[in-house]
C-alpha cells in the first residue's frame, strides 16, 4: 500500500509541474506578440515587452486565465493515468472554453456600461485569440515533448514483466 501511495504522490507531483510548464509556455507566448503588437505602435521596447504588452493581457485576462489555471491542474491531475493526447485534447479543450467564457463576460460587462465599452469586447476578442494561439504550442510542447506520458502499468503486474514485455515487443534481448 506504501508504494502505490508514492505513486500516486509522486502522478500529482508531475501533474502540478505539468501545468506550472504550460502555464508558463503559455504566458510567455501570449505576452510576446502582445509586447510586439505595443512596439509596432511606437513604444520602446521596454516599455512595449514589460509595461504595455502584460497590461494589455492581465488587464483583460487575469480572471479567465485564473480561471484556465485551475482547470489546467484538474485536467492534468485527472489525465495522469491516460495518454498524452488526452491530456492535451482536455486542456485545449479547457483553453477554447474560457476563452469564450472571458469575451461573454466582458460582452455582458460592455452590455451594461453601453457606449464607447463595446470596444473593449473587441480587444478582448483578440486577447482571447492570442491565449488560444498561444495554448496549443504550449500544451503540445508540454504534453508531448516535457511530460510525455502514456497508461499507468497495471497495479498487479510486477515491473520486471512490464519492461521484459517492451524489450520483446521491440525485437530486443532483455538485459542481464
Amino acid at each position: 500500500m506504501s508504494g502505490l501511495k508514492s505513486y500516486t504522490d509522486a502522478m500529482t507531483g508531475r501533474a502540478v509541474a505539468e501545468t506550472l510548464v504550460g502555464l508558463v509556455l503559455t504566458t510567455l507566448l501570449v505576452l510576446l506578440p502582445a509586447g510586439l503588437l505595443e512596439f509596432s505602435q511606437g513604444a520602446d521596447p521596454a516599455e512595449a515587452f514589460l509595461d504595455s504588452g502584460p497590461r494589455l493581457i492581465f488587464g483583460t485576462f487575469a480572471i479567465p486565465g485564473a480561471v484556465w489555471a485551475v482547470l489546467l491542474l484538474i485536467g492534468n491531475i485527472r489525465n495522469r493515468r491516460r495518454a498524452s493526447g488526452w491530456a492535451y485534447l482536455t486542456n485545449q479543450l479547457s483553453a477554447v472554453v474560457v476563452a469564450v467564457l472571458g469575451v461573454v463576460g466582458w460582452l455582458v460587462v460592455a452590455m451594461v456600461q453601453g457606449g464607447w465599452a463595446l470596444l473593449i469586447v473587441g480587444i478582448v476578442m483578440f486577447v482571447a485569440l492570442l491565449f488560444v494561439g498561444a495554448s496549443i504550442p504550449a500544451l503540445l510542447l508540454t504534453h508531448f515533448a516535457f511530460f510525455r506520458h502514456g497508461a499507468a502499468p497495471s497495479a498487479g503486474a510486477p515491473q520486471g514483466e512490464s519492461a521484459a514485455g517492451s524489450f520483446q515487443a521491440l525485437g530486443l534481448q532483455e538485459p542481464e
